[in-house]
């Protein structure tokens, strides 16, 4: 049985974990409080430095009969791995990913240049550190992190600033010396019919084993989807072309995910990428319903869910109950519940929490899910 140490029990920690858990020795590393922490299946570390991080590893590779296969799903032990113990990357069995490409995706400002070179558009933008070199002069903008900064500030991924105010205090309020580096601000693209998407995949030696194309319908906290759908027409297709010849052309190997925006004649942005596995990544569970098989080298190809035609619907259950409650008792208009009802009926459901052989994460996403419900 092959041994597998995933990086990062955030979500897509806890779907790779389920998936592995009976097909592999696995070891789990993550934070006190990642969900799947208080999942049934693996070995469980908890390490929140680099120095833990080389610990851990040393010591499981000592005790391992045969090379440990790596996975990485959190963008905080990425930028660990990457910046602080790159040693890792060659004592581990990595699935054949290329570390210098990943870590030119993993920062937004060499990642979009990469995309440029494809003429796939990226909003514009500039560095923290430069904005009073390029004073912008059109609001509103966003600001977001260019690359995860190992002990950036959890509590926003995104943050809308309307005017020249808002973006001297935001300026005043940052640690320039430290983030500068670390944080985009960018123009904010919005519109009446613009969308937020997402194109999901694992690739391998630049193609597609399987990927999906979602809308980002609901997100809580902002940036990260509480319910997602799977989008099935030609615009969709369209993207995913575009995105598939990129990634062939740089021979991508692993999980990747596209944050994208897209407007109703089919012009898309991409706004962020992500080199692993992303928040939502158990609608991909859709076109890969063997993907544990697929990592430990059972299986050569991807497998599809029964009823493929019909849509995946990924739900955040209870921070989706959260969103909506929020937005209703903040508008109440009765629209907002009917149109939740209806993005529960129907389609392929894939519930990130749920999973009856796994309650421990069912018990812990419950609990904080009450505590959210009760702040209404």
């Amino acid at each position: 049985m092959k041994e597998i140490i995933i990086f990062g029990m955030g979500p897509p920690g806890l779907f790779l974990a389920r998936e592995l858990g009976n097909k592999s020795i696995l070891h789990c590393i993550g934070r006190k409080d990642d969900i799947g922490m208080s999942s049934k299946y693996g070995n469980k570390y908890i390490a929140a430095t680099a120095e833990e991080v080389g610990s851990i590893v040393r010591s499981i590779i000592k005790e391992a009969e045969t090379k440990p296969i790596g996975l990485i799903a959190s963008g905080k032990y990425l930028s660990i791995i990457l910046e602080e113990v790159p040693e890792i990357i060659n004592s581990l069995d990595m699935l054949g990913v290329d570390f210098e490409l990943v870590k030119l995706l993993n920062k937004k400002d060499s990642a979009y240049k990469m995309l440029e070179k494809s003429n796939i558009k990226t909003p514009k933008s500039v560095l923290l550190r430069d904005i009073c070199i390029e004073q912008p002069n059109k609001f509103p903008l966003i600001a977001k992190w260019a690359k995860t900064h190992l002990h950036h500030d959890d509590s926003w991924k995104t943050k809308i600033i309307n005017d020249k105010t808002e973006l001297c205090e935001f300026i005043q309020a940052t640690d320039i010396e430290e983030f500068g580096d670390y944080i985009l601000i960018q123009e904010y693209i919005n519109g009446q019919n613009v969308e937020e998407w997402g194109y999901g995949a694992y690739f391998e030696n630049g193609r597609e084993v399987a990927g999906i194309v979602f809308e980002q319908k609901r997100q809580f906290p902002e940036g990260i989807s509480c319910y997602a759908t799977e989008v099935m027409n030609s615009k969709a297709e369209h993207i995913s072309e575009e995105l598939r010849t990129f990634l062939f052309n740089i021979n991508y190997t692993g999980f990747i995910q596209f944050d994208i925006l897209v407007d109703d004649i089919g012009n898309f942005y991409v706004l962020d990428v992500n080199p692993r596995p992303w928040g939502s990544a158990k609608i991909l569970k859709k076109n890969f319903t063997n993907i544990g098989n697929y990592l430990v080298g059972k299986e050569a190809r991807a497998e599809k869910m029964e009823r493929a035609e019909r849509p995946a619907r990924f739900i955040r259950i209870f921070s989706d109950l959260y969103y909506i409650g929020r937005k209703f008792l903040g508008t109440r208009r009765s629209g907002i519940v009917r149109e939740a009802i209806n993005d529960y009926s129907g389609g392929i459901r894939i519930i990130d929490e749920f999973d009856k052989k796994d309650l421990g994460p069912v018990y812990g996403a419950l609990k904080k899910g009450v505590s959210q419900l009760r702040e209404l």
